[in-house]
């Protein structure tokens, strides 16, 4: 068990814009940061690579800090290295298309189907077992879902 930060960023990209556009938020990538002997470190999902373990300066190469977060309760590392090497789930952000309309029309959609073996960023950070995330339902949850969820719930880094 580890100190832990969630960390929200953006892009100057297409992908981030359209991302921050479908979900209305700020942020279209989310991270979970840690130090391990003595080195900054991030566990993120991503198109390029999947799910990886990245320096934090690496991280946040052509990304742009929206917010952070201290998670005030103990994480586990062991539990998002486990998910390191799984893809990045490309089906799941074309399913999120029809259920973030239905949302934007006030209706809740579940994707029409999901992914077993890849996971997305937000999906990677919900499955966290913090109070923050209670009721969250990680396979239908947006950056936005997780950064409305922090600004309520955990103090910010920056």
């Amino acid at each position: 068990m580890t100190d832990a930060t969630i960390i929200f960023t953006r892009s100057r990209g297409l992908f981030s814009a359209i991302v921050r556009w479908a979900t209305r938020s700020l942020a279209s990538h989310v991270g979970v940061g840690f130090v391990v002997d003595g080195v900054p470190v991030v566990v993120h999902a991503y198109g390029v690579g999947g799910v990886q373990i990245v320096r934090r300066r690496a991280f946040y190469a052509g990304r742009i800090p929206v917010a952070e977060f201290l998670v005030a309760e103990p994480v586990s590392l062991h539990r998002l290295i486990a998910d390191v090497g799984d893809r990045y789930d490309y089906e799941s952000v074309a399913a999120h298309v029809p259920a973030l309309v239905a949302r934007w029309f006030g209706r809740r959609w579940r994707k029409p189907w999901t992914s077993d073996n890849a996971i997305l960023c937000s999906e990677l950070v919900a499955k966290l077992p913090i109070a923050a995330f209670k009721g969250l339902d990680p396979e239908a949850v947006t950056p936005q879902d997780l950064l409305a969820r922090c600004l309520v719930a955990l103090p910010a880094v920056i």
